[in-house]
């Protein structure tokens, strides 16, 4: 599997600090601590620590969305991005960046001043079903879906040539069959230089062949392509 060049999950910090849902579990906690300090509503109730359930909610909020940060862990390499969930049960979804058709970033006034934002992506690969993806409360999120589309359409371009060199070589197979039932000296000369423009393009050596075995180009040169008997 390809190295990862970036590892992130959703912040709790950066969801306390840069979310409207964050402040009010962090003026939440405040408030329990503040009316358990000032002994508020335990004349009433006899019970001085009872403001301080306000308190506990806030921490029961606070644990279950890193909780549910921690469950998700996005990796990020040259061809894929993978998402790995689960804490005790663990799965592993992909999604081909070749396929990502869009990257969007969305962010508030509040998300700005604390460095957060949340990533779309569209894409068709099997692993969102036709839906947008979201990531959300992700650090350094504009630097982020930057890097993520320089990667999507460096994939995309190589795939893209990919495709191009595979629809040249069955070109050059169609060619070869032809040359089998008998094509003139002309095809079978272009043939070979579609041969070896497909090794080049591959990165692939030709292969050598010595006095007694004339390449492709040296058959036609003289005269044809030597064919040799059938075999019983």
């Amino acid at each position: 599997m390809d190295a990862p060049i970036d590892t992130f999950r959703s912040s709790t910090v950066g969801w306390l600090r840069g979310t409207l849902a964050g402040w009010g579990t962090v003026i939440l906690a405040l408030a329990g601590l503040i009316l358990t300090a000032a002994g508020i509503g335990a004349a009433q109730t006899g019970m001085r620590w009872l403001p301080l359930l306000l308190t506990v909610i806030a921490l029961a909020i606070i644990v279950s969305v890193w909780l549910r940060n921690l469950a998700a862990t996005y990796e990020i390499t040259e061809e894929r991005l993978i998402i790995r969930r689960g804490i005790f049960m663990k799965s592993i979804d992909e999604i081909e960046l070749y396929r990502i058709k869009d990257i969007r970033i969305d962010f508030s006034l509040i998300n700005q001043w604390a460095g957060i934002g949340t990533i779309t992506l569209l894409s068709s690969d099997e692993t969102t079903a036709g839906k947008p993806f979201v990531i959300r409360d992700i650090e350094r999120a504009q630097a982020r879906r930057e890097k993520l589309r320089d990667l999507v359409n460096a994939a995309s371009s190589l795939r893209l040539a990919l495709q191009a060199h595979r629809e040249r070589a069955l070109e050059v197979v169609g060619l070869v069959d032809r040359l089998r039932d008998g094509a003139d000296v002309g095809e079978q000369l272009a043939v070979a230089e579609g041969e070896e423009e497909v090794l080049l393009a591959t990165g692939e050596r030709p292969v050598e062949r010595g006095p007694a075995a004339p390449g492709l180009l040296g058959d036609v040169a003289q005269g044809g392509l030597r064919h040799s008997p059938p075999r019983d």
